[in-house]
């Protein structure tokens, strides 16, 4: 079982979802359901860096879809950053962003291979 810990900088209005470990899809379920009933920010940073979602499914991908949809409305103009390592985890996070884009949602997806990257997609500056 794996962890996803937030962190929210509201002076740059990003919210940091951290996993580690093997995350489950409903791991990811709970961790947005859990922040869309706290403070919302316009940017989000997702980083798996450091996990193995492995056990996600294409299926997976496109409840997560669905279940982010619902609340789209309420970081419209906003931005979604996904960090991953591995080639297998990037391409999911790929399926989702392509997704989204054929959902013509009004919130922009990226998915990474380098922190540094996203944060600059962000326009946030990194504290390296």
């Amino acid at each position: 079982m794996g962890t996803i810990e937030t962190s929210i900088d509201l002076d740059k209005g990003l919210s940091i979802q951290t996993a580690s470990g093997e995350v489950s899809a409903d791991e990811i379920r709970r961790a947005i359901s859990s922040y869309y009933e706290g403070e919302v920010t316009a940017l989000i940073l997702w980083d798996f860096s450091n996990s193995d979602i492995g056990s996600i499914s294409a299926s997976d991908v496109r409840d997560l879809v669905e279940l982010t949809n619902a609340h789209a409305r309420r970081r419209h103009g906003g931005k979604t950053a996904l960090v991953f390592s591995s080639a297998f985890a990037y391409g999911m996070g790929r399926m989702f962003d392509l997704s989204k884009e054929v959902d013509d949602q009004p919130i922009n997806h990226a998915s990474f291979r380098d922190l540094k990257a996203a944060l600059e997609w962000l326009g946030v500056a990194s504290d390296d």
